[in-house]
């Protein structure tokens, strides 16, 4: 008589439960309108900060790269 070998993970079933459909927002909050994905940083750092985030390095970097570059403008333009 042959024995099949039959994995121990062969007959394993499912019993997670499937996570719960997306609800709808409270009524008083918009709906979300920005993608997934950040398409341009500069939104979401600001709502971010707006909201008392703390910034990470490269996002002070940013902002300093940002203010150095209107100084430069201003001083041109001048």
């Amino acid at each position: 008589m042959t024995e099949t070998f039959v994995h121990p993970r062969a007959e394993y079933i499912d019993t997670r439960q499937p996570p719960p459909p997306p609800q709808p927002p409270p009524p008083g909050l918009a709906p979300p309108t920005s993608p997934p994905y950040i398409t341009s940083g500069t939104e979401e750092c600001e709502s971010r900060w707006e909201a008392g985030a703390a910034m990470t390095e490269w996002e002070e970097k940013e902002v300093e790269e940002e203010e150095e570059e209107e100084e430069e403008e201003e001083e041109e333009n001048s």
